[in-house]
């Protein structure tokens, strides 16, 4: 059964821990305009929409019930043109990043709950765990496998040479050289540890890329960025939203 305008209102500014009051500050309304629509006894005003979609995270015809195959069949289309003009590869990373929740004050928040978690800063999604096995599993993690993933990044130089690393740009090991001021013969040793767990690629051309278990070491390093200042400050509110299971 869909929901109102209202309903949709009234819980995705819970769902931010916003108040009425806060919501309406954000708005430029009165906190008693966001009660009348929350309890259906008026709508927001058009051109405020787009502010409130963005403060609420949901897009405009989500808010407004157009159609799913109306939205689905413009979006695509829109996309393909796009993808034709700058690539597919482009064309996908940007359609995810716009897809993403950015706060409205330009600010990263924090969701909790027992189902997941979310984490954003100020571009969008930064961390997603959802669904409570899959908290679970994470919470279960082996010792063993936090210290290898340990080992291999607690090391200045290792860190050097995986931040010169890319995904598409591949990187020899001169031009790695150059880039973390190391030696060669300085710089094998641990390309080769990098290699062996699987965290960059050797390219028949002798160039190195990341690899798969790359994305390993950024969830990782995401994470313990997190716990620092930059991380902390990056992360403007927690919210603990407990819902049912």
């Amino acid at each position: 059964m869909n929901r109102s305008i209202n309903e949709k209102i009234c819980e995705l500014r819970k769902a931010r821990s916003l108040t009425q009051e806060k919501l309406g500050s954000l708005l430029g309304v009165s906190s008693q305009a966001v009660s009348k629509w929350e309890k259906g006894e008026s709508l927001p005003d058009i051109m405020i929409i787009p502010t409130l979609c963005e403060v609420l995270g949901i897009t405009a015809d989500a808010l407004l019930e157009v159609p799913e195959s109306v939205q689905k069949n413009d979006c695509m289309c829109n996309l393909k043109e796009y993808a034709r003009k700058v690539g597919e590869i482009r064309a996908s990373f940007e359609s995810l990043q716009a897809c993403s929740v950015v706060s409205s004050d330009h600010k990263g928040s924090a969701q909790i709950s027992d189902t997941g978690i979310r984490i954003n800063n100020t571009r969008g999604y930064g961390i997603i765990i959802s669904g409570k096995d899959m908290l679970t599993k994470i919470a279960n993690t082996p010792a063993s496998s936090i210290k290898r993933i340990c080992n291999i990044i607690n090391d200045d130089n290792v860190m050097k040479v995986f931040a010169a690393l890319d995904f598409e740009k591949p990187k020899s090991e001169l031009d790695i050289s150059n880039d973390t001021g190391l030696a060669i013969n300085e710089i094998q040793p641990i390309l080769f540890k990098l290699l062996k767990a699987n965290i960059c690629e050797c390219r028949d051309d002798e160039k190195y890329v990341f690899g798969l278990n790359s994305y390993v070491i950024f969830a990782t390093l995401a994470g313990i960025y997190l716990d620092s200042p930059d991380g902390r400050k990056d992360i403007y509110s927690i919210s603990r939203n407990y819902m049912a299971k």
